[in-house]
């Protein structure tokens, strides 16, 4: 195209102001009515809670249970929104929608399920557990939207103490000292919580030991044992008869919880004596036949219970012994050695009347009845009564011969207790000097 030539340069004139006016047309249409929209892209997101373990107690207390979630999301603008990504990172969701066109919406469900640490963390410190899901888009800024389910915590520790035996190797009863009493200690966790630095303690049995943690329906068994002493049976298990015995437990979590058994002490306070005869007349003929003899005795006395005796009194009447003991443990003996010095009225009272000198000696303590022992030693009577009868004199003033009528003849009599017994109503008599005297009683 020839561009010098007159005709042609106007015409490509005409032709920029006709496209210059049609521009100016195109931008400016005000004068003709017409209104373009702006553009307003606007999207929204609406989390809800649809249920909490819907086929449970509907509470979000235990591991496993499943909070199910709906979330909404809508272009509430006008303008088609491209990849719509919407996130859960709790539940793990992660969809995009490719388009959503304005006034439309698209619901999405996802769900959870409770763990261990949500519980221990009380929902991360604030007794809820929060759950955000976010929405964004290519034409939008992101959006979310919250919820909050409640985190019961219920910690809860239990403790359970039993007897497993009692003097296992022996009589099954707790009634000696050096008997073992075994126990057993379960502690459950009982609550939905993880419980730390459980301690279980057993003062009576010097148990103490510390469960780092415990999970919750986990349980932990310890075995102790407790060996008896002389005060518990003296004091008869603390006076109500019984070996009360209490293990304790606590953890960082729960107030403390405690557990008792009681196992009967079964007192058996006996006392015993002994009494018998060392010897008799040792340095004579062994007879207690004659005033002075002496009989030696020894008295032992046992506690042959299992509870220690208090001011256990000895006593001994015929030989005047009276002894206290203070104090007399299980198994313990004591002797004592007393003595006795024959009387005449022993030996004239035939002992008694039946022959022997019997001796009792009696024992009695704060804890029990009295007991007594006694001997009986044979006291021999041997009755003899002798006479003598001599010639003093004849004819004394005479000539010394019995050959005068008249003539005087002196006679002795002689009368002895040769025997070991007092002898009554002695009487002597002579027929032919005419004498006949009573003695009411000679001695041996």
């Amino acid at each position: 195209m020839d561009t010098n030539n007159p005709d042609i340069q106007q015409a490509l004139a005409e032709l920029e102001t006709a496209t210059l006016d049609q521009a100016e047309l195109e931008t400016d249409t005000s004068d003709q009515g017409e209104v373009f929209p702006e553009q307003t892209p606007l999207l929204g997101i609406n989390k809800t809670v649809l249920s909490v373990d819907p086929i449970g107690d509907g509470l979000a207390n235990q591991v496993g249970d499943v909070i199910n979630y709906q979330i909404t999301v809508t272009n509430s603008g006008n303008q088609t929104l491209n990849n719509v990504l919407v996130t859960d990172p709790l539940t793990g969701l992660s969809e995009t929608i490719p388009s959503l066109a304005p006034g439309d919406s698209q619901v999405f469900t996802t769900s959870y399920t409770l763990t261990q640490q949500d519980i221990d963390t009380n929902g991360g410190g604030d007794g809820t557990l929060d759950n955000t899901a976010t929405v964004d888009s290519d034409e939008t800024d992101p959006s979310d939207s919250s919820t909050s389910t409640t985190i019961p915590q219920n910690p809860l520790l239990g403790i359970n103490k039993t007897v497993l035996s009692v003097d296992p190797i022996g009589d099954g009863l707790a009634n000696q000292v050096g008997d073992v009493i075994n126990y057993q200690i379960t502690v459950t966790n009982s609550g939905n919580q993880t419980l730390n630095n459980v301690l279980v303690t057993d003062p009576l049995t010097g148990l103490s030991e510390t469960i780092p943690s415990l999970a919750p329906g986990d349980s932990q068994v310890f075995t102790t044992s407790y060996t008896l002493t002389q005060q518990d049976i003296d004091t008869n298990g603390g006076g109500d008869g019984t070996l009360d015995n209490t293990a304790t437990v606590d953890s960082d979590e729960t107030d403390p919880s405690d557990s008792s058994t009681s196992t009967t002490i079964p007192q058996n306070p006996l006392l015993g004596i002994n009494k018998t005869v060392l010897s008799v007349d040792p340095i004579g003929d062994g007879l207690a036949n004659q005033v002075g003899d002496v009989i030696n005795y020894q008295i032992t006395v046992t506690n042959s219970g299992n509870q220690t005796l208090n001011n256990v009194l000895v006593t001994d009447p015929l030989t005047g012994l009276s002894e206290t003991i203070p104090s007399l443990a299980p198994g313990d003996s004591q002797v004592f050695n007393t003595s006795y010095t024959l009387t005449q009225q022993d030996i004239d009272t035939n002992g008694g009347g039946d022959g022997t000198l019997d001796n009792t000696a009696t024992v009695d303590s704060d804890e029990t009845d009295p007991s007594d022992s006694s001997t009986s030693t044979t006291i021999p009577q041997n009755p003899l009564l002798g006479i003598n009868k001599t010639v003093l004199s004849v004819d004394p003033i005479g000539d010394g011969l019995a050959n005068q009528v008249g003539d005087v003849i002196n006679y002795q009599i002689t009368v002895t207790n040769s025997g070991n017994q007092t002898l009554n109503n002695v009487l002597v008599t002579d027929p032919l000097t005419g004498l006949s005297e009573t003695i009411p009683s000679l001695a041996p």
